[in-house]
């Protein structure tokens, strides 16, 4: 269902494996994958995520730790200026 969501948004993946499909600077976002295998998330209920986004983003020091606590299903990547979301598409 992701995989046909975003092809119908953005067209053919510019990487493909047998597991992953990924789209490159598709509008507003720096990268999307979309995983064969779902992974488990508990927050802010159980729930089960195929889909990554990064967005560039130079996240302050003094706010990493404030972002980390809003949601967990954002992550800071400490050596590129990005973030990136994890989510299900239903």
């Amino acid at each position: 269902m992701a995989i046909k969501e975003m092809m119908e948004k953005y067209g053919k993946p510019d990487e493909a494996t047998p597991t992953m499909m990924i789209w490159n600077n598709n509008g507003v976002w720096k990268r999307t994958i979309i995983t064969k295998e779902e992974s488990k998330h508990d927050f802010p209920k159980s729930h089960k995520d195929c889909m990554e986004q990064t967005v560039y983003y130079k996240v302050p020091v003094n706010k990493a730790m404030m972002i980390d606590e809003f949601d967990g299903s954002v992550t800071i990547d400490s050596i590129f200026p990005s973030f990136y979301f994890q989510q299900i598409l239903v």
